[in-house]
C-alpha cells in the first residue's frame, strides 16, 4: 500500500515539474482564415502558424494567394513573397509605438459562440471617427500580438487591437467596423480555424524566386 502511494507521489512531482512546463510552452499550430467584407468587395487572409513561425497570406475573392509574408518571431526576421511575380524581398521589422490614448475601450460581459468557441465582446469607440466591435477568444494564440507589432499594421483589425490592454493570448474571431454615425464600413470574420500540422517548407523562400531589392 505504501509503495503505491509513494509511486503516486513521485508521478505527481514529475508531472508538476515537467508537465505544466510543457503545457505552458504549447502554442497554437494550424491554419486560420479571415474573410474581409466591405460594401464592394470580399477578400481573404490566412495565418499558418508553427512554433515561432507565422505565414500571413493575402488572397483575392477567389482565394488565390497574391502574396504572403513570413515572420520568424524569435529572430525578428521577415520577408514577403509576391506569388504571380515570383519575387521576394526582405522587410524591416516595425518599431512603431501604438498609443492607447484618444479612444475608449469597453470589455463587456456579453458573450456568444462563434466557430464553437466562447467569445467575449470588446468595443472600441474612437472620438468622432469610428466604433469597432470585437468578439475575441482567449487561448494559445500568443503569436498574434508579436506578429502585429513586427509588421506595424494599422487599422481596426490590427493597429487598434494592439492599443488594447490585457490582450495577450487573445484572438479576434469577428470584427465589425462602423463609422461615427454607425454606418457599416467593413467586417472581418474567421471562417476557418483548424489545428493541424504545418510543413516547415511553407516558411522558406520558394526555389526560383528572385530577390527584389528594397
Amino acid at each position: 500500500m505504501y509503495k503505491i502511494i509513494f509511486r503516486i507521489l513521485i508521478f505527481s512531482l514529475i508531472f508538476l515539474t515537467h508537465g505544466f512546463e510543457a503545457f505552458s510552452q504549447k502554442t497554437f499550430e494550424g491554419y486560420i482564415r479571415y474573410k474581409e467584407i466591405t460594401k464592394n468587395d470580399t477578400n481573404y487572409f490566412a495565418f499558418r502558424v508553427k512554433n515561432h513561425w507565422v505565414r500571413f497570406e493575402e488572397m483575392d475573392k477567389n482565394k488565390h494567394i497574391r502574396q504572403y509574408t513570413v515572420v520568424n518571431l524569435a529572430k525578428r526576421e521577415l520577408f514577403s513573397v509576391k506569388v504571380d511575380e515570383r519575387i521576394y524581398r526582405h522587410l524591416t521589422p516595425s518599431t512603431q509605438n501604438f498609443s492607447n490614448t484618444g479612444f475608449e475601450l469597453l470589455k463587456s460581459r456579453n458573450s456568444k459562440i462563434i466557430q464553437n468557441k466562447v467569445c467575449s465582446q470588446w468595443i472600441v469607440n474612437e472620438t468622432r471617427k469610428k466604433r469597432v466591435t470585437y468578439w475575441v477568444v482567449e487561448g494559445q494564440y500568443d503569436f498574434y500580438i508579436p506578429f502585429l507589432k513586427l509588421l506595424g499594421y494599422k487599422g481596426a483589425a490590427y493597429g487598434d487591437f494592439l492599443r488594447m490592454y490585457e490582450n495577450d493570448d487573445y484572438l479576434p474571431i469577428e470584427i465589425v467596423e462602423r463609422g461615427w454615425l454607425r454606418q457599416f464600413v467593413r467586417r472581418w470574420e474567421i471562417d476557418v480555424i483548424r489545428p493541424t500540422k504545418i510543413s516547415n517548407s511553407l516558411f522558406k523562400i520558394p526555389q526560383g524566386y528572385k530577390l527584389y531589392p528594397n
